[in-house]
């Protein structure tokens, strides 16, 4: 299902709390197919560097873009890419659903730009899956 929101919060605090509540409706879905793929007995991914798709920068790609895609797993898989928001939702609702810990995806300030960045929080504290993400490919570069 594709739905599409052209929101007119204002920028800051604003635009934060609309982007947190759409990062929170796309862990929500990811959540119902966690929960299905579980209860299939499908191999559920615990992260995105298990899915074997690519970083997508929309900062790089449509810089000073309003425009912002959240995609569930499932659009990942298709793309063969994923965003910061995309990676926050999903592995968010994992930890919820596949090891129930408590965890919410939520945006951040990430440049002086004023773009926002999305992460997700834990009892244990804020995991960054994109930085994760980049520097497993950073050691596995290495490695070569």
């Amino acid at each position: 299902m594709f739905i599409g929101l052209h929101l007119c919060g204002p920028k800051g605090d604003g635009s934060r709390i609309l982007l947190d509540r759409a990062l929170a409706l796309v862990q929500l879905d990811n959540e119902c197919l966690v929960e299905a793929m579980l209860r299939a007995g499908m191999a559920v991914p615990d992260c995105v560097e298990e899915l074997g798709i690519e970083y997508e920068d929309h900062t790089v790609l449509r810089p000073n873009s309003d425009e912002q895609q959240i995609y569930g797993l499932r659009a990942m898989l298709e793309r063969g890419r994923f965003s910061c928001g995309d990676a926050a939702a999903l592995e968010a609702a994992v930890l919820q659903k596949k090891y129930t810990i408590p965890a919410r995806a939520f945006s951040r300030f990430g440049t002086e730009d004023g773009f926002w960045h999305a992460v997700y929080s834990t009892p244990a504290g804020v995991v960054n899956p994109v930085a994760r993400f980049l520097e497993h490919q950073r050691r596995g570069r290495l490695a070569v």
